[in-house]
């Protein structure tokens, strides 16, 4: 979810924290990033990169795998958060690509996919959408990896479709319980009329210094300002709102999601950041409610991106429990299958 001024906080140790931002932008990011080129700018040899369309709606989709499966129908389908798109992905895409199929799109409204305004861009939308993705791109059987609002989208599109996950993978995002509160992004963009106002005048400063709470250190300034490139367009703030408006009934939907999922006890990978101030780390554990034998694993030290600010430690995380999956998938090559109706 969006980062900014996602924290309710007395107004000195807002000043304070805005300073602490400022000063470690400042002197650049942490070695702990690594070498992970999160811009797009340079991709890894065994990513492609391509655009699709979706009834009338084009988005860009990056590819990755081994010779034998690249037309597989289960795959490892990575869907992005917002802020945020499928670049977030690029390097857990890399090294899942060799040894399965894996895919990863921008939702429309944002990332760089189109951003046509008078689109409803609601929840739903966005699952109608990773729908007929997955039919466009002729994967049946789904190993969901998702982060903040993608693994919400996973999530209700699994509890629709439960014997087509195999596993999934979620990354500070999930099933989320009656008491959670949200925060303050979310509350003022559902706000009609105000959550327009305040995504139509957000600008980088306010932006980027709401990524960089005490508890842990500055995401990399790239990794910001290309998430800011892909936000500020009138598509995306227009779309915003109305994403985080039609969600209000998260505690609803997740409930239905725990009753759908449950009885299956899918294998489930859960990577938090045990200081993410946006969805608490005790949301991690709670996942077990819907997956009841999830590896559930908070990370020290970590926030909301743990893909970003433990980038290595969360790529050993992902590849080891998809390769189980993946490299057990017998079928190989095999030609996209034809769909029944509402499949």
């Amino acid at each position: 979810m969006n980062g900014t001024h996602a924290i309710l906080l007395p107004s000195r140790r807002r000043l304070a924290v805005l300073a602490l931002a400022v000063i470690g932008l400042a002197f650049g990011a942490p070695s702990a990033f690594g070498s992970v080129d999160f811009t797009g700018k340079t991709l890894p040899d065994n990513v492609d990169k391509r655009r699709i369309e979706i009834d009338g709606l084009g988005t860009r989709l990056f590819t990755a795998a081994p010779r034998g499966k690249r037309r597989s129908r289960e795959a490892a389908v990575f869907l992005h958060g917002f802020p945020g798109s499928s670049l977030d992905y690029v390097h857990l895409l890399a090294a899942t690509g060799k040894f399965g199929r894996a895919v990863a799109f921008d939702f429309p409204g944002f990332g760089r996919a189109d951003k046509p305004l008078g689109v409803p861009y609601t929840f739903d939308f966005e699952v109608r959408f990773l729908k007929k993705a997955l039919r466009r791109l002729g994967i049946r059987r789904v190993h969901l990896v998702g982060h903040d609002f993608g693994g919400f989208y996973g999530m209700e599109w699994a509890s629709a479709h439960p014997r087509r996950l195999r596993s999934a993978t979620l990354i500070d995002s999930g099933v989320l319980p009656p008491d959670y509160p949200g925060h303050f992004f979310a509350y003022i963009s559902a706000l009609p009329g105000i959550g327009e106002t305040y995504n139509r005048t957000q600008r980088y400063p306010t932006f980027r210094a709401g990524f960089s709470p005490p508890a842990h250190p500055p995401l990399p300034e790239s990794f910001i300002r290309r998430m800011y490139e892909e936000y500020d367009d009138p598509g995306t703030r227009y779309a915003t709102p109305r994403l985080y408006r039609s969600f209000a009934d998260y505690r609803e939907r997740s409930q239905r999601w725990i009753k759908a999922l449950r009885p299956l006890d899918r294998k489930a990978l859960v990577v938090w950041g045990a200081n993410d101030p946006y969805i608490p780390a005790r949301v991690a554990r709670y996942q077990r409610e819907a997956f009841p034998r999830a590896n559930v694993n908070v990370l020290a030290e970590i926030g909301h991106f743990p893909f970003v600010e433990a980038a290595k430690q969360t790529r050993k995380l992902v590849r080891r429990f998809l390769e189980r999956r993946l490299s057990a998938n017998p079928h190989g090559s095999v030609a996209p299958q034809r769909f029944r109706r509402g499949s």
